[in-house]
This record gives C-alpha cells, sequence and structure tokens, in this order.
C-alpha cells in the first residue's frame, strides 16, 4: 500500500515514513490497504512501539513507530 500523506508533527513523520513509501508490514502483519492498516492498528494504545516494513524505491527498510492518538 502506498502511503499517500504523513502528518508533518504526527507519529509517522517523526518515524521516518514519507508519503510514497509502500507499507508492507505492520508488527509482521502484511498491509495490502487502507483497511488492513486500520484492522492492525485499531486496538493499539498510544505510546505502544510498532515495527513498520516499508520500500523506499528499491531499498527495504524497517521503522519503529510510537502509536499515538489516531497513530
Amino acid at each position: 500500500m502506498s502511503v499517500a500523506a504523513v502528518l508533518e508533527n504526527g507519529p509517522a513523520a517523526a518515524a521516518g515514513l514519507l508519503k510514497g513509501d509502500h507499507l508492507a508490514e505492520i508488527d509482521g502483519v502484511k498491509i495490502e490497504s487502507v483497511v488492513d492498516v486500520r484492522r492492525t492498528t485499531a486496538r493499539t494504545l498510544p505510546g505502544k512501539e510498532l515495527r513498520l516494513r516499508i520500500r523506499r524505491g528499491d531499498e527495504e527498510r524497517e521503522l519503529k513507530i510510537t502509536a499515538g492518538n489516531g497513530l
């Protein structure tokens, strides 16, 4: 799933996620749509750290994001 936008001062920006990154997994769960993101993060409490596996161009990376209100 391609990231459409990242809030400037949000947790995703702080973790290094960029618009256009391809979000492949959250905590080992394969992500194919925004519905998958919502299902995977629905019960995540603020302050919990999640692992994101992303692709940026030809490079695969793992980012750690600390969940906030509304992730």
